[in-house]
């Protein structure tokens, strides 16, 4: 355990004249940086909210240091890249002032390399972020559960610590695996800290995640809040509301009944959603309310994405726009920043799909939920409406073996286990909240296995959490799980390298061409990589590309609306990271046979990505892609052309 110091950052004379050559450099900048960075390594730091962490330079086989800053983090590491710092560094001589950072833009370790850029007198910061950053503890946990408290973070601590054998987080991972569930990051949580927590690579802990409709529960608790404040009663119909729209909708008693507490529950009694209409989204206010009814409201629950739009519109009705009022209400309380969500056209806020965040913002709302509303002795949300939205409020079903089917609270799922809940999105991106265990689990995942992984969950690993269980002897499976999580990724692509036709492939650029007779142009480059949950995506068509290949990376280069976008794919077994039109990718490639190359390239705030088969042949190359996500339902992914080609171009 960390413990609390009486001295200030100490700066050796080196650093101080470092930073004050790296402020005053005008040319050569960035070797200017490069001298900060050498000499403050090994130095204590601190991230925006206040996690600490060190760092210190890769030393290459030369035995002389890379330009790659290997981040020491609570027993964990990680690589940043020498790019991703200068990249922040021209991004704060830019802006001069970022209130988060993220305002430095979409950069791998942006988490790190912002206090470094505010420790180097290049970027302003607000005062309370300069407060966290600023904090004088050693290197190490938190002190104690208050300490973290006080930061809004989650303290960190062992499965043994918190009554839970480390085998039951190892069967766990085994059966998830067993199941071929693609996991992208696991937490546990007991007693408010966080005993288990892992990321697949190539997605890391300070990646955003979209979580579709599990953003309906956030979107539950701003109607929460505005009905604690008066701005809007759970039975206030939704006529009433917007008066105007409603003229022009078909009139019925169904729809005069309507009220937001039927929004909630899901049970608007409309026989589908609004947006199998054409152009719903111009207008979706209007083609919500003109979809006939099937039912009375309140009656039957029937899942409608369209209701919990309508909710996000209802806010707006009363001058409430959702993303800034959680924010100010919800998410800042709670040390949670750097969300985003998706808007319609007209700028309101989808609220039942298309907000991402991080892993842990799921588990802070999961301590939310259990604490009735409460976060750090502060009652965020009403008590009793969180005790209303988490209780099962209508009948969804009655199949004993389903977690979908165990009743249904204001946008949250209740799960077969007596008493526990989960906030719920498309592809197994769950918060899962066991209250007479105190224990809370999140996943995000890439699968439609969604009831095997929670069956997963409720049959390795809850039967064997004590209500009143102690503090258990350290385990000799510790070393094992941490071994086993260190090993945990996504696989990447197999194969062998191709020297001969990677020399040929290199020389050519490729243009596209018709196929057989149909004009019909290629798809953009976004639509190939594709991913779940990204539903809004470049469309100009890919005019040419090219591929370069060199220190064991390979390079695709494709060209479309009048811009070049460059690719990086690994071909050692892993996953290269590359950055165009502001997102974050992750590739990787390997030859398949003589004349078949397989590319993998994932955006990284999406849950899957696109896989692409390259067949080069004597004059031309056929691409096909699929997603990487088996048996697509189709949420947000776009389809793709089922075989594309493209010729090589002449002089």
């Amino acid at each position: 355990m960390g413990k609390r110091s009486e001295r200030k950052m100490h700066m050796t004379n080196e650093a101080e004249a470092a930073i004050q050559a790296l402020q005053g450099a005008s040319e050569n900048a960035e070797e200017a940086l490069w001298r900060a960075v050498v000499a403050c390594q090994g130095m204590p730091f601190r991230t925006a909210t206040g996690l600490p962490f060190t760092y210190c330079l890769k030393i290459g086989q030369n035995g002389q240091p890379n330009r790659e800053l290997l981040i020491d983090r609570r027993e964990k590491s990680k690589t940043l890249s020498w790019s991703s710092v200068c990249l922040a560094f021209r991004r704060a001589r830019e802006i001069g002032y970022a209130d988060r950072p993220k305002a430095l833009g979409d950069i791998r370790g942006v988490s790190y390399v912002y206090p470094l850029m505010w420790r180097f007198g290049v970027l302003r910061v607000p005062e309370i972020v300069e407060k966290n950053m600023s904090l004088t503890l050693d290197f190490g946990f938190f002190r104690d559960l208050k300490e973290a408290e006080t930061m809004n973070q989650l303290m960190r601590t062992t499965p043994e610590e918190m009554g839970l054998h480390s085998r039951n987080i190892l069967k766990l991972l085994e059966r998830l695996e067993k199941e071929n569930i693609s996991i992208v990051s696991m937490m546990l949580l007991r007693h408010n800290q966080v005993l288990y927590e892992a990321y697949w690579p190539p997605y890391t802990q300070e990646q955003l995640r979209t979580v579709y409709s599990l953003s309906k529960t956030f979107t539950a608790m701003a109607i929460g809040i505005a009905a604690g404040e008066g701005k809007i009663r759970l039975d206030e119909r939704i006529v009433d509301l917007f008066p105007e729209q409603a003229k022009n909708a078909p009139n019925s008693p169904q729809l005069q009944m309507l009220t937001i507490r039927h929004l909630l529950m899901m049970s608007t009694g409309q026989g589908s959603e609004p947006f199998h209409q054409e152009n719903a989204w111009d207008d979706a206010i209007s083609a919500f309310l003109r979809e006939p009814f099937a039912d009375a409201p309140g009656e039957t629950f029937r899942y409608n994405t369209g209701a919990t739009y309508m909710l996000s519109a209802a806010l707006k009705q009363r001058g409430i726009d959702l993303e800034e009022y959680l924010r100010e209400k919800l998410l800042t309380p709670m040390g949670i920043t750097g969300t985003r969500w998706i808007r319609d056209p007209n700028g309101i806020c989808t609220g039942g799909f298309g907000f991402s965040l991080h892993p842990e913002d799921i588990a802070k709302l999961g301590i939310l939920l259990m604490q009735h509303g409460r976060w750090n002795g502060q009652q965020l949300v009403p008590e009793w409406y969180v005790r209303e939205a988490t209780t099962r409020q209508i009948s969804n079903g009655d199949d004993p073996n389903s977690d979908w089917a165990q009743g249904y609270g204001y946008q949250c799922w209740m799960c077969r286990y007596p008493g526990s809940f989960r906030a719920d999105g498309a592809y197994g991106q769950f918060g899962v909240v066991f209250p007479d265990l105190d224990l809370i689990v999140i996943l995000t995942t890439a699968t439609e296995q969604t009831q095997e992984e929670l069956s997963a969950l409720q049959e390795e690993l809850i039967p064997y959490v004590k209500k009143e269980a102690g503090e258990l002897p350290p385990s000799p499976l510790a070393g094992a799980v941490k071994e086993r999580t260190a090993d945990l990724a996504l696989p990447p692509r197999r194969g062998t390298r191709n020297p001969f036709m990677e020399e040929k492939v290199s020389k050519h650029v490729y243009v596209s061409a018709p196929l057989m007779g149909n004009q019909q142009l290629p798809d953009s480059a976004e639509i190939l990589i594709g991913g779940s949950g990204l539903f809004s995506l470049e469309t100009s068509p890919i005019q040419e590309m090219r591929f370069a290949f060199g220190c064991d990376k390979m390079y695709w280069k494709v060209q479309e609306g009048g811009k070049e976008k460059e690719f990086v794919l690994s071909m050692r077994r892993d996953f290269a990271y590359s950055e165009a039109d502001g997102h974050i990718y992750a590739g990787s490639a390997a030859w398949r046979t003589l004349n078949t190359l397989e590319m993998e390239i994932r955006r990284m705030d999406g849950l899957s990505g696109g896989r692409m088969i390259v067949r080069f042949q004597k004059e031309n190359l056929l691409l096909e892609a699929e997603d990487t996500l088996i048996s697509v339902g189709g949420l947000g992914i776009s389809p793709r052309q089922a075989l594309t080609v493209f010729g090589i171009k002449k002089d």
